[in-house]
């Protein structure tokens, strides 16, 4: 795995300089699903712990596995479950729930004019790189109007709280609407665990973290 690319063709600020980014590890363990999901799902919710952060010196192993899926008038959904090893011991986890809407959302999203901290600008170029790297095929990500994925958002997440020494050992995060690319991203903290993520004053997920490493 080059990071150096990953963060050189993402702008990402922080620089790994002994071990894996988390987050970069999680995508390729998803993508290893990419081929038993249909298009069009995005994910809708996910949680993750990360045991211990992988040295580049390790040899890793990238796992993941569907553990249900069903159908629904409203809605279709798919449960994994992905894993980061090293010699058969967890380095990381996380179980993603994927859905794919079948009729309209009729649920508005929730507007807010809290007061942001920082932004992100994510163009729709760093979407389609974040395709190449992570080599997910689905379509809904590429083309003019590609929507932002849910690991990208997550990646830059990490790499926010990162330039501040701040380092999630384990968290929630739920996407509320899709993130069309060439936007901007606003951060608001709700409180000292609990950041929001907020585009053209519509909140658009929310991130719980449970538990921080010490540094």
């Amino acid at each position: 795995m080059n990071q150096e690319k990953w963060i050189e063709d993402l702008s990402l600020k922080y620089h790994w300089k002994h071990t894996y980014s988390p987050i970069i590890c999680l995508t390729l363990a998803l993508s290893t699903l990419s081929e038993q999901v249909e298009n069009g799902f995005f994910i809708g919710k996910q949680e993750f712990t990360i045991h211990s952060h992988p040295s580049f010196e390790k040899d890793i192993e990238l796992k993941g596995k569907i553990s249900k899926k069903k159908h629904m008038h409203p809605m279709d959904y798919i449960k994994c479950h992905t894993e980061v090893v090293e010699n058969d011991a967890p380095l990381m986890d996380m179980h993603s729930t994927l859905i794919k809407m079948n009729q309209p959302r009729i649920k508005k999203p929730e507007t807010t004019q809290t007061k942001t901290e920082s932004f992100i600008a994510i163009s729709k170029e760093q979407v389609h790189k974040f395709n190449e790297l992570s080599g997910d095929p689905n379509s809904i990500h590429s083309g003019e109007t590609p929507i932002v994925q849910a690991m990208f958002i997550l990646l830059l997440i990490e790499d926010y709280l990162s330039t501040k020494d701040r380092f999630i050992k384990s968290g929630e995060m739920n996407y509320l609407i899709p993130i069309e690319a060439d936007c901007k991203l606003f951060f608001s903290w709700e409180s000292p665990r609990k950041l929001i993520g907020i585009v053209n004053d519509v909140i658009c997920f929310t991130l719980t973290i449970r538990e921080e490493f010490i540094c």
